[in-house]
């Protein structure tokens, strides 16, 4: 019975594929960012977005927040394609709401998708979906689910309790006392 020993060539050639994968590994993990840097980035992006462009009410910032084909999903019935339409809802948002405010609470996901946990505050001072303002203040919760690429974002998902806002505003009744 012969023992299997292995040739210095064999020894060499497999240095060699070693050598190789090492850096073939480590080219890859230098190239892909791993997903908890992009949630830790993309956090600290949105943290910027509510800073600098919602509570600050500068809608001139939305093309350095999202992609120009962004997709934003208002509720289950309404989404807004572009960021030049977004654009022009911030302003409408701003004009009726103008010490509105953002506050944000939890995070929640993972590389590029996340979500925040959300209290919106403001008075109604300038006109709403056609209606004139009412002068009234909300005080509602929400979430907004983003999806980022490239440190902007590419669609997100809003859901506030929007008859809560109503019946603040006055513009919807009140439910029955007890439920």
């Amino acid at each position: 019975m012969k023992a299997f020993f292995p040739t210095v060539a064999a020894i060499s050639s497999a240095q060699k594929l070693l050598r190789l994968c090492l850096v073939l590994f480590l080219l890859a993990a230098c190239t892909q960012q791993p997903a908890a840097d992009r949630s830790n980035r993309n956090q600290e992006r949105m943290k910027q977005f509510y800073d600098q462009l919602v509570n600050a009410h500068n809608a001139a910032m939305t093309d350095s927040f999202f992609h120009a084909d962004v997709k934003d999903h208002v509720g289950t019935d309404e989404t807004v394609v572009g960021s030049a339409e977004l654009k022009k809802g911030f302003e409408t948002f701003f004009a009726a709401f103008p010490d509105a405010h953002l506050e944000q609470h939890a995070y929640l996901g993972s590389g590029d998708t996340l979500a925040v946990q959300l209290t919106m505050t403001g008075t109604n001072t300038g006109p709403l979906r056609g209606l004139p303002p009412t002068n009234k203040a909300i005080h509602i919760d929400g979430i907004a689910v983003f999806a980022w690429k490239d440190g902007k974002i590419t669609e997100r998902w809003r859901y506030f309790d929007d008859m809560l806002m109503m019946q603040q505003l006055g513009l919807a009744p009140q439910p029955p006392k007890g439920e």
